[in-house]
């Protein structure tokens, strides 16, 4: 077993509560310690065409024009995942506050929680 020196803290919004059937719509992670160089967060919102339903707005008051395509800080599903999975090393480990939610919307992850 490795030694954990690096916990990668992650939050998801989304369009619901079942993974299967609702959009990722942003992802924002935080590393600790704090890398002396280079960067140490990471937030994006995730590209979607579809309906938001007024309830999850009403959490995080992320609109359609915030999650469209070519939107500013917006990316590609595939890429954010990428851009997640690069900051995880043999040593890291990842920390959600609700992490059985936001672990169901991304379980492309490969490290411990």
């Amino acid at each position: 077993m490795s030694v954990i020196d690096t916990v990668l803290v992650a939050d998801t919004e989304t369009g619901g509560f079942d993974p299967e059937a609702a959009p990722l719509l942003e992802v924002a992670a935080v590393w600790f310690p704090r890398p002396a160089l280079g960067m140490y967060s990471y937030q994006s919102f995730v590209e979607f065409e579809g309906e938001i339903p007024p309830e999850a707005r009403a959490v995080h008051h992320i609109s359609p024009a915030d999650v469209a395509p070519g939107a500013p800080q917006c990316k590609p599903r595939a890429e954010v995942i990428e851009r997640l999975l690069s900051f995880e090393t043999d040593t890291s480990a990842w920390c959600f506050h609700n992490a059985t939610f936001d672990r169901g919307f991304l379980p492309e992850l490969r490290r411990p929680v």
